[in-house]
């Protein structure tokens, strides 16, 4: 049901959203990879994440955690998967491209992707956190 959502709302906006970097090089190698969804999904999760780690009540706190997992372990891929093969669609009517099915297949790895993130968001935050602790402790000593 919500990739019927997604699918609608990319068929109406399509045009502005999707680049044609074809002819772009320096650019074509990063959406290779990412897209500009992936950069503000990323950006969003990060900011849920540190508001969730600010935060001193439970319910809330709790709430967070579960929405962020939620998040990176289905929405976001599944958002960014969707994306990314109606980006792939729109550029085979507009620019012609050869759909094979291997064009297509990265789209599966967008989830073990955003799952990678989201630990990588909280061991950076662990190890923070942990640095954050130490020079703390020093402080007091001296």
């Amino acid at each position: 049901m919500l990739r019927e959502a997604y699918i609608s709302l990319l068929d109406k906006i399509g045009p502005w959203v999707f680049l044609n970097t074809r002819n772009l090089n320096f650019i074509d190698g990063f959406y290779s990879y990412f897209g500009i969804q992936d950069v503000v999904l990323l950006t969003l999760g990060i900011i849920l994440f540190l508001k969730i780690r600010k935060t001193n009540k439970r319910s809330i706190k709790l709430t967070g955690v579960v929405l962020y997992v939620g998040l990176f372990f289905y929405f976001f891929p599944d958002f960014s998967a969707t994306f990314e093969a109606q980006r792939v669609l729109f550029f085979e009517e507009v620019n012609g491209d050869l759909i094979d099915g291997f064009n297509l297949l990265y789209v599966w790895g967008r989830f073990p992707t955003y799952w990678l993130f989201a630990v990588i968001i909280i061991v950076i935050d662990k190890i923070k956190s942990n640095k954050r602790s130490k020079t703390q402790i020093v402080d007091i000593i001296n």
